[in-house]
């Protein structure tokens, strides 16, 4: 059992192309802002290659997280795996995070195979939620465990941060943004992947 659960849970998984096996794979993993933004990656990668999803609500402490990724790593051999787990688990305790973030890092390396670990940094909430502290710690945490394990990390947060016409037109909705903000958080995931793999993105 995790730490802490919340009061729903969820998990969206996408093959794209399923039945194709030559085009090289990446599989995008994290919560509901890598929702937003993984359509646009899809068809900006398209040429190149087939981008999946594991877009989910658990936190790292959670077991059910590592079944959810071992069904995905399952079932495809990926070129790349971009993933992020960090508006999830506030109820981790600051100073667990480090070890649970080790552990699953630990574990996503022993079922990814030859894939390339891309770490996404956490997106800010709006405004001066006290969460974002804990947000700057949390990816100051991940980028040391990051390099350690010879990780790329792709900074998501400074592409975000700080650009309130990039938030969801919902004022109340402190996690989420608007079409443009998950163009740009799309651009800048998918500028990534093809400066790491060699593909010259139109």
């Amino acid at each position: 059992m995790s730490v802490a659960r919340e009061r729903a849970e969820w998990c969206h998984m996408w093959w794209e192309n399923a039945h194709e096996t030559t085009t090289p794979r990446v599989l995008l993993v994290g919560d509901s802002i890598c929702n937003g933004y993984n359509g646009i990656v899809r068809k900006r990668l398209a040429e190149f290659a087939n981008v999946d999803l594991l877009a989910t609500s658990k936190n790292i402490s959670d077991p059910a997280l590592l079944k959810e990724m071992g069904y995905m790593l399952g079932e495809y051999k990926y070129a790349v795996i971009h993933f992020n787990h960090g508006l999830h688990g506030f109820g981790i305790p600051q100073d667990k995070y480090e070890q649970y973030l080790r552990d699953y890092v630990a574990k996503v390396k022993a079922m990814a195979g030859d894939a390339k670990l891309v770490w996404a940094s956490i997106t800010p909430l709006r405004g001066d939620s006290p969460n974002n502290q804990v947000i700057a710690a949390r990816n100051e945490i991940a980028a040391k465990v990051m390099r350690e394990n010879g990780i790329a990390i792709d900074d998501l947060h400074a592409v975000v941060a700080g650009q309130d016409d990039l938030r969801s037109d919902n004022k109340g909705d402190a996690y989420h943004y608007n079409s443009k903000g998950y163009s740009v958080l799309a651009e800048a995931v998918s500028q990534y992947l093809a400066k790491l793999m060699g593909w010259e993105l139109k």
